[in-house]
């Protein structure tokens, strides 16, 4: 029996239509989606089922403010950069820095770290980093066969604007986050770290009988603030997927987690979560990845279509090429990733057509062909385009009027 499967068991039967009264909390969204199944499954008569959130869910909604999207982010982010530098560069030389910056503001405040601190740390370091006058002509010559291109001589405009960027890393970071709180907004790091600092925001969780965190892992700082203040008023209960071996070897790093999060939070209610099965693990060697989705399509011909089987990509690139391997008789398929614009058929499409010059004579064919077979224009102009390529072909035309 699986784990969440266990858990949702063991509270059914115990509860049973008291269990409205629980609130449980998972890692990501798909846990939840998956527990609520296994619940429902088991459920003969209506009951109130209990709430369930996801942790950033009710990180969100303790702290009283909403999660800003990252446009508007890099947006508020560069509004205050243009005001702590003295020249800034434009938005679109920003970009690339601003998602960079906004990752590390998003890991400082999760880890609940010293903002001025730990910036004025990483500006001396790239103050030292930068500083080769202690180096002799010979010397840099010699580092520079190494990192060519990397140690230029003198002060580039671009080695300045970089260590411009660094000093102002701490003063950055003040006026986000003062701008952010203002307007009742935040990302996800500085929701984080205004619940963990402040326990009183823990208070509405009073309304369940108990906050049960279930299937964690490697937690941040600002969790085990969290998890250690809803403990403190004696409504939390934690349940651990640990019942692999490898997890339970000291000499396996991911086993410093466990032992931490079971000394530290441990269950109120004995679940046997063992499993007897081994995992059937089959390895095939392939040419190259797009045949991965090939073979793939043909091992999902074999098994039913349903929510106790998964495709794991190990490239967002190959999404594509599998869900042309996926066999007809699936109709139905959940996809959980991200996957770039510039790999859709919607910006290939929008990249032929902006490609196309036209010339005195027309367009020329080369830059013809591929819009006429490209997917989207066959699904609604297929008879068309079929008949324009053809007649394209058949008379060896260049120009197409």
């Amino acid at each position: 029996m699986r784990f969440l499967e266990q858990i949702a068991g063991y509270f059914h039967n115990r509860d049973k239509s008291a269990i409205g009264e629980l609130c449980f909390i998972f890692p990501n969204r798909r846990s939840g989606i998956f527990f609520r199944k296994y619940l429902s499954d088991r459920v003969e008569k209506p009951l109130f089922s209990p709430a369930i959130f996801t942790v950033k869910d009710m990180v969100t909604t303790l702290s009283g403010k909403r999660e800003a999207d990252k446009i508007e982010l890099l947006f508020d982010l560069y509004d205050i950069y243009s005001r702590v530098i003295e020249k800034p560069e434009s938005f679109d030389d920003f970009i690339y820095w601003g998602e960079i910056i906004l990752n590390d503001f998003n890991e400082t405040d999760k880890y609940l770290a010293d903002a001025k601190k730990l910036f004025s740390n990483v500006k001396d370091l790239k103050d030292i980093d930068s500083d080769y006058s202690f180096l002799t002509q010979k010397q840099l010559k010699a580092v520079k066969t190494f990192w060519e291109g990397f140690l230029p001589e003198g002060e580039s405009s671009n080695k300045r604007n970089f260590r411009l960027t660094w000093e102002i890393l701490s003063p950055l970071y003040d006026g986000f986050r003062e701008r952010l709180l203002n307007k009742g907004a935040g990302y996800e790091g500085l929701l984080y770290r205004e619940v963990a600092l402040n326990s009183h925001l823990l208070e509405p969780l009073r309304e369940y009988k108990k906050v049960i965190f279930v299937g964690f892992n490697a937690l941040n700082e600002c969790e085990k603030r969290i998890f250690k203040g809803i403990q403190k008023m004696g409504i939390a209960d934690f349940y651990w997927d640990y019942d692999s071996q490898l997890l339970r070897d000291a000499g396996n790093r991911a086993s410093y987690f466990m032992s931490y999060n079971l000394t530290n939070f441990p269950s109120l209610h004995d679940i046997d979560i063992s499993s007897k099965s081994q995992p059937q693990i089959e390895i095939i060697g392939v040419a190259s990845s797009v045949v991965q989705t090939k073979i793939a399509g043909e091992i999902l011909k074999e098994i039913e279509g349903t929510t106790d089987n998964a495709v794991i990509l190990p490239d967002e690139s190959l999404l594509m090429p599998m869900l042309n391997s996926v066999p007809p008789n699936i109709e139905l398929i959940n996809i959980t990733m991200g996957y770039p614009l510039n790999g859709t058929p919607l910006f290939s499409l929008i990249k032929l057509i902006t490609e196309m010059e036209w010339g005195p004579r027309g367009l020329y064919y080369k830059k013809v062909l591929p819009l006429l077979k490209h997917s989207y224009v066959k699904s609604v102009a297929g008879a068309e385009a079929r008949e324009i390529l053809n007649r394209i072909v058949k008379e060896s035309t260049i120009y197409i009027p």
